[in-house]
């Protein structure tokens, strides 16, 4: 069990601005989706029977087979906020047509498909970020505990919402759903809008080298940095082949500690 578990538990966790922002885009677009799901598997039902629901069902299925390793290639080299957002974006862009065309009473099965189908992809994407995200938002001894947390409390939220979806079935138009569920993506988009960027390192970065006749002077390719108190560098506006210099006790400590931070 991870030691922030162990002690200060899933508090610790949201007390933390940016896991707490994750944290409530993935609830909020997991209630969403519960609706929308009892939604579109109602239409589909309507729209072409038995056929119909099994033909959403791949439609439903088949985009994380096809795009799932190029979302997580993205979300490997990638800038993992933006591609959160836009996928969201997507996400509610799709679902509003579906929602106006079930209100006017003409949603065809082709659309049915065409948004299970834009959906899924859009979440090919989502997952993979998401997943890259939280070891720098929950701290790596928080990681596991992250997990367990999003996920149970996602299961919740899907069991409560499937429930809740189901009982307004008798009372509200059912692509009122769809536009529940845009909300959801709209404001989970704005709730990941707010993190920091999440760029990842290039894998061919070469460290920083200790040059000179002296080893406490450490050349640093495209920064500049100033030296704090407590030894470790805080960036400043960046200037390419700047160095930093100090004592030679300390030069070979601070070089790995700046190789290990670059």
């Amino acid at each position: 069990m991870p030691r922030l578990l162990r002690r200060r538990g899933a508090v610790a966790l949201l007390r933390r601005p940016g896991f707490r922002r994750v944290y409530l885009a993935v609830a909020t677009s997991t209630l969403g989706d519960a609706f929308q799901y009892i939604a579109l598997m109602w239409a589909a039902l309507l729209a072409g029977g038995p056929l119909g629901v099994l033909v959403v069902r791949l439609a439903d299925s088949v985009p994380a087979l096809v795009f799932g390793f190029h979302g997580g290639v993205l979300a490997d080299r990638g800038e993992r906020r933006r591609l959160m957002v836009g996928a969201d974006l997507v996400r509610a862009a799709v679902l509003v047509p579906v929602a106006i065309a079930g209100l006017a009473g003409d949603l065809p099965l082709w659309a049915l498909v065409v948004a299970a189908f834009v959906l899924t992809t859009s979440a090919s994407y989502f997952d993979p970020a998401y997943g890259a995200v939280l070891p720098a938002l929950a701290g790596r001894d928080g990681v596991q505990a992250a997990n367990a947390l999003v996920r149970a409390s996602a299961d919740a939220v899907w069991l409560g919402g499937s429930a809740f979806a189901a009982a307004l079935l008798t009372v509200v138009p059912l692509s009122t759903f769809f536009a529940i569920n845009a909300g959801s993506f709209v404001l989970s988009a704005l709730l990941l809008a707010g993190l920091p960027s999440f760029t990842a390192v290039p894998a061919d970065a070469s460290p920083p080298r200790v040059w000179g006749r002296s080893p406490s002077c450490v050349r640093i390719p495209g920064w500049r940095r100033r030296w704090a108190r407590s030894g470790w560098p805080s960036r400043s506006r960046p200037e390419r082949g700047s160095s930093v210099c100090r004592s030679s006790r300390a030069a070979g400590s601070t070089a790995a500690r700046v190789g290990s931070r670059s």
